[in-house]
């Protein structure tokens, strides 16, 4: 793939960013600086529409908004490079504690981001790229800015699975290695790292129990087996029960469990059970073959 040809106006923001163009016009090694100094979680910088512009179809220089949602930054801003340990994040400042007023966006510092598992504090690195929808910015991580600092942020705190993963080489000690998106990422690699709603909300989806998938058709038929099969079985000790107690003379049924005793070390015997003429017991009755008084009798 081709580096990336700008079709916009060049400097698009001169008074915050100095683009350095690689050697060699075929490397994708473009980085950016920054002019000016910011306050840790301060305001970088506003993406405005235009000149971004919103797609349904993630490129390598798109930057991912939601789950489905993409968007062209049309700007040197997509000279911000990647970085396990990056400068900037791009975020939603209202919902951190941002104001309008005077028709800019002013930014209140924030201690504490939201990072990619809410049991876990977010750590020290991070440049903000915050893409809710309802108003983009990006912001300056804990340490701030300073003029000549390098303008990075963490790819997969925006995008989940993107179109054209690489190695990265951004050379610190907590270095992912290859990025391609959040969704190839475990949990280890993203402790700690501030992220997008989106991500983070497709990441808990990832963890969880999946209950919308289909029924197993194998599981389905051999319930459904096991079922029927429970079913015969019930029906055949029902005919096994009628059937011994017309041996025994007395219709099954109408069991008041009233009980009787024998002399001289007889056995006690309840209504439906039959006793010789010599008083000794014959036989198994139903009642002990259904379970009912099984192993109370010698």
């Amino acid at each position: 793939m081709d580096p990336l040809t700008p079709h916009w106006k060049q400097p698009s923001h001169a008074t915050i960013q100095t683009v350095i163009p690689p050697s060699n016009p075929s490397d994708f090694t473009t980085k950016s600086l920054s002019k000016i100094s910011v306050a840790p979680y301060g305001l970088f910088a506003k993406l405005d529409f235009p000149p971004c512009t919103k797609t349904d179809t993630p490129t390598y220089a798109t930057v991912q908004t939601g789950e489905h949602e993409h968007l062209n930054l049309n700007s040197d801003l997509v000279y911000i490079n990647h970085s396990c340990e990056p400068s900037l994040r791009l975020e939603h400042p209202l919902l951190h504690g941002a104001s309008k007023q005077d028709g800019d966006l002013k930014a209140t510092p924030r201690s504490r981001q939201p990072s990619a598992y809410p049991d876990k504090e977010p750590n020290s690195r991070g440049q903000i790229f915050d893409t809710s929808p309802a108003s983009l910015a990006i912001f300056a991580g804990p340490k701030g800015l300073q003029p000549g600092d390098e303008l990075t942020f963490f790819y997969p705190s925006t995008e989940w699975d993107m179109a054209q993963g690489f190695d990265c080489f951004c050379g610190t000690e907590t270095c992912r290695g290859f990025i391609s998106g959040a969704k190839k990422m475990s949990r280890a690699q993203l402790d700690g790292l501030w992220l997008n709603a989106h991500i983070r909300s497709l990441l808990a989806r990832r963890s969880s129990p999946d209950t919308t998938a289909p029924p197993d058709a194998t599981e389905a038929a051999l319930r459904a087996s096991l079922s029927q099969a429970q079913l015969a079985c019930a029906a055949a000790q029902k005919a096994l029960d009628l059937y011994q107690s017309q041996r025994s003379g007395h219709p099954g049924g109408n069991d008041t469990g009233r009980g009787m005793e024998t002399g001289g070390g007889g056995v006690a015997m309840g209504e439906g059970e039959k006793a010789g003429e010599d008083g000794v017991r014959r036989g198994i009755t139903s009642r002990e073959m259904s379970g009912e008084m099984g192993g109370d009798t010698k």
